[in-house]
């Protein structure tokens, strides 16, 4: 069992400070959860489950409930890394497992989003921050999407992302999404600053989503120049 976790530290060698230290912490209940009949799949259900909770106490728009919320998201975010190194322990590593996990993830989030934007409107009752809770939302899903879709068109996807990770290993750190955002969310909630800090993600979004863009363009562009060359010498 140590050895399959200590493989899955092996993968997280590029990976930010952040995700490295909520997987320490999701490494003891994902140990004693491989004693029990618990299965990867049903931990990712209870993951999904709690999202709607944590969405309900920030909706409430109350300092208390916010606090609440802040700290069952972090309890979220270590439960995030508990069904891939369960299921890595137990070797039940499957499509579908990986399908709920992506697909959970991000319905966790939009229904975090949501939970944000009518809370902070009963808060301030200013209809702006719904506007800007969705701002953030978009932004979030659109830096995933890019992500995705360079992933797809770019045949050496893995080694160039790799190697981005490698030279630039401290702004690993500074990724705008998983775990990033929530993570911030968590730690504005116990502040009465809750909006100002939806209010900086969603322009840091703007600004890694444009960064983001243009980077892997030019990746892209030059990858088709490289191809079209290839092409014509053949011909």
């Amino acid at each position: 069992m140590i050895e399959k976790l200590k493989g899955a530290k092996k993968k997280d060698i590029h990976q930010s400070i952040l995700r490295k230290t909520l997987r320490l912490f999701a490494e003891p209940l994902s140990l004693a959860l491989s004693k029990t009949p618990v299965t990867p799949n049903q931990v990712s259900f209870v993951y999904l489950i709690f999202s709607v909770l944590v969405s309900y106490l920030y909706s409430k728009g109350q300092y208390g409930s916010n606090i609440t919320g802040g700290i069952l998201l972090f309890f979220l975010l270590i439960l995030d890394k508990v069904d891939g190194s369960l299921s890595r322990i137990k070797g039940t590593d499957s499509d579908y497992g990986f399908w709920l996990d992506r697909t959970f993830n991000d319905f966790s989030r939009i229904i975090l989003f949501f939970g944000l934007a009518i809370g902070l409107y009963r808060q301030t009752q200013n209809v702006i921050y719904i506007f800007i809770t969705f701002f953030l939302m978009s932004t979030y899903l659109l830096v995933g999407i890019t992500h995705e879709v360079f992933r797809l068109i770019m045949p050496d996807s893995n080694k160039i992302l790799g190697s981005i990770k490698s030279h630039y290993h401290f702004l690993i750190n500074f990724v705008y999404g998983e775990p990033l955002v929530p993570f911030i969310i968590f730690v504005f909630s116990f502040t009465p600053l809750l909006h100002i800090g939806v209010i900086l993600l969603s322009l840091y979004g703007v600004l890694f989503l444009i960064a983001q863009y243009c980077v892997m363009t030019l990746k892209v562009k030059k990858q088709l120049s490289h191809v079209s060359r290839m092409d014509s010498k053949i011909k």
